[in-house]
This record gives structure tokens, sequence and C-alpha cells, in this order.
């Protein structure tokens, strides 16, 4: 509920009594044992502070990641958007440089979990199918391609995703992916593609969660190693890193459910730096830790709910953190010490291109931002 009380802070929800009622006749809740469920929200006005609290709370803490599940599409529907969807070709938004760009044909996005920018400067996005799952929208293509003026030049991935999720660009190009629910064959799997959309392999055993060497529950991300070794964050069914050698076959794991180094409450993203660090956003906990290609615990950066993570070249790493932050966190990888933010989004997917513009993909507002590299104001006003 700390997500909603936000959003309704921010102006953002609709109606609460909207909000209760899509939880109490929510059918996932039934499937659950008929369940009732603990919402507790807080409605803002301009003099008064009213908390409701709707329904029971729950004693089994085991259904908790299952409320999270069914909450989260309930929260879209509940969702008033109409302060951030763009329709039409784009937008600037506040006057701050931000671009937001809806696709060609589509009144607004959906959940945009996904961006990344291409060897040739493209820019790539993985998105839910222009909703919040791709259940019943085979039709509907999972990965748009933008050149760089904003054109849309390509789109693929019909009818091959449940949830799309983790998403990251390899040096050769090949696009790697994550699909973190399962469904009639399909799912808890991370899949490889060519830069033209071809599979070229598939971690996991399709529609089949588990916490084997040959089954995901989850994956909530992937990153590849420069020595090519592949490390998936499987983090909304599991709480652990599972390496894999570059063809694909199991290496090791660690991590566990808890708060101490090495163990997990959802790790949700990864990335190396130049040094060839395993940065982990393990975003329940509120702190991304940092670990070598072995899964040996280096160092903590605490206070941060990484949900997206990017680093540069030179180290510097942009934190996508819509939850405690709330914005684009801009720190030095070295130490964390912290030099830039990003306010005005709300982002779980964030990218950096050569010229320094940063691309944040956001779920709850389901939009796409693009952040202009400026020099900032002029030192001085010049006369009239």
């Amino acid at each position: 509920y700390e997500t909603i009380e936000k959003l309704i802070n921010k102006g953002l929800l609709a109606d609460p009594i909207t909000l209760k009622n899509h939880f109490e006749n929510n059918e996932g809740l039934k499937e659950l044992g008929g369940q009732e469920y603990l919402v507790k929200i807080t409605k803002f006005s301009t003099s008064t502070k009213q908390t409701i609290d709707y329904a029971n709370i729950v004693q089994e803490m085991h259904v908790r990641r299952e409320l999270i599940k069914i909450s989260e599409s309930v929260l879209h529907e509940a969702f008033n958007n109409k302060e951030v969807t763009v329709s039409g070709e784009e937008m600037v938004s506040k006057g701050r440089g931000i671009k937001a760009i809806a696709p060609e044909g589509i009144e607004a996005w959906g959940q945009t979990i996904g961006v990344e920018i291409d060897t040739e400067g493209n820019l790539l996005v993985f998105q839910r199918c222009f909703a919040s799952n791709c259940i019943g929208r085979d039709e509907v293509p999972a990965f748009l391609k933008y050149n760089s003026d904003g054109k849309l030049i390509d789109s693929w991935g019909e009818g091959m995703f449940v949830w799309p999720h983790g998403f990251f660009l390899d040096v050769d190009g090949n696009i790697w992916t994550t699909d973190a629910r399962g469904r009639e064959g399909k799912g808890q799997q991370v899949l490889k593609f060519s830069p033209d959309g071809r599979v070229l392999m598939a971690l996991g055993t399709p529609g089949v969660a588990g916490d084997g060497p040959n089954t995901l529950s989850g994956p909530t991300d992937i990153a590849v190693a420069p020595t090519g070794e592949i490390f998936v964050a499987d983090g909304h069914g599991n709480n652990r890193i599972v390496k894999y050698s570059s063809n694909g076959e199991f290496l090791m794991e660690w991590g566990q459910e808890g708060t101490g180094p090495g163990d997990f409450n959802e790790p949700h993203c990864l990335a190396f730096d130049s040094k060839g660090r395993l940065f982990v956003g393990d975003r329940v906990n509120q702190r991304i830790q940092v670990f070598d290609q072995d899964g040996r615990y280096l160092a903590e950066w605490p206070n941060i709910m990484a949900s997206g993570m990017h680093i540069t070249q030179d180290d510097v790493v942009y934190v996508a953190d819509y939850q405690l932050r709330e914005g684009i966190v801009i720190a030095n990888a070295s130490d964390f010490s912290e030099v830039g933010f990003i306010s005005e989004a709300l982002p779980e997917g964030v990218a950096v291109d050569t010229e320094g513009n940063v691309y944040a993909g956001e779920v709850l507002p389901r939009n796409l931002k693009k952040f202009a590299k400026t020099l900032g104001p002029p030192t001085t006003v010049p006369r009239e």
C-alpha cells in the first residue's frame, strides 16, 4: 500500500472507492481461497488527511507476493493517467525537456518495462503489448525499434511473451529478455535474440516455475559479463542469482530470502561496471549489493529501491527508483556518491545514449520519456 499512498499523494490515482471495489470484486482473490485483504490508503486534500482501511489484515504472509501481483493489475485499472499519457506523436511536458513519444497508431503506452540503445543509436523498447501483460494479445509486438529521430523502424515479438520484464543488450547487439510469468507453455524463461529478432537461446523451462538448474520462477533481469557468462536475477518467485556459461550451461547460484550480505528480497535488476563487478538491485531490502562474478559479496549501497540500472563505460550508474527515491538517481559506481537526480519520472527501465540523453520506461504511469542532456540555464540573463 505504500505505492498506492504515494500515488494518491501525488494526485495521480483515481477515486479510492473505485480501487476498493476492484479489490472486492477481483476474481484473483477468490482463487487464493477467498481471502480478504487490507488495503490501507490515505486520501489527501488541501486541509485534511483521512486514512481508510478496507477489508481484513492477511495473517498468512505467504500470500503477500500473490497479493502484489493482483494489486498491480488492479492499480492500472484504477490509475488516473491523464497527466502522463500522451496521445499523438510527441509533446514536451512542463518545459523541462521531457519528451514522451506515443507509438504510431496507439493512443497511449502500456507498461514500458525496458529501454536500451543499440550500437547504431536506435532506441529499443520492451513493453507489455500496450497493456499490463501480453495475455490474449498475440498479435501485438513486445519489441519496438525507433531511430534517433523517433521514427518506428521495426517491431517483433508477437505471441512470444506472457509478462515481459528484464531487458539487456550485449556487446554484439544481441537482445536478452526475461519473461517473469508463465502461462500455457510460455514464460518463466530467458530468451536471447539476434539483432533482427531471431531466437538464439532459451534458458528455463517454458511455462514452468521452479528453483532448479533448468527452471526459473519470476526471472526479473539478465546481464552478460564481458567474458560471455550469463547472470539471471531470479527474483519475483525465487531470491537468487543464477550463473550460466556462454552456451547456457548452469554453473552456480547464490542467494536466499533474508537481509544479510548475499541474501535477497526480490533481486530485481542487474548491471556490470567496468571492473566486472555485478550490481544487484535488492529492491525490497532497499539496497544495491555488489558482488564479484563468483558471488562473493563486495559492497552495499543502502537506502535505494532499484527497479532498473544502467552503468556507463565511465562508471556512472543510473538507478530507476520509482518507489523510494521516486526518480532516477545518478551516482559514481566506485563509491555510490551521488552526482545527480531526475525527478520527473517514475521509471523501472533506464538507459543512456552516447550523447548523455536519458530514457525512462515507466510501468505505473505507462509512459516512455526522454530527458535531453543540456548545459543548464545561462549564468547571466541577456538584455532585451
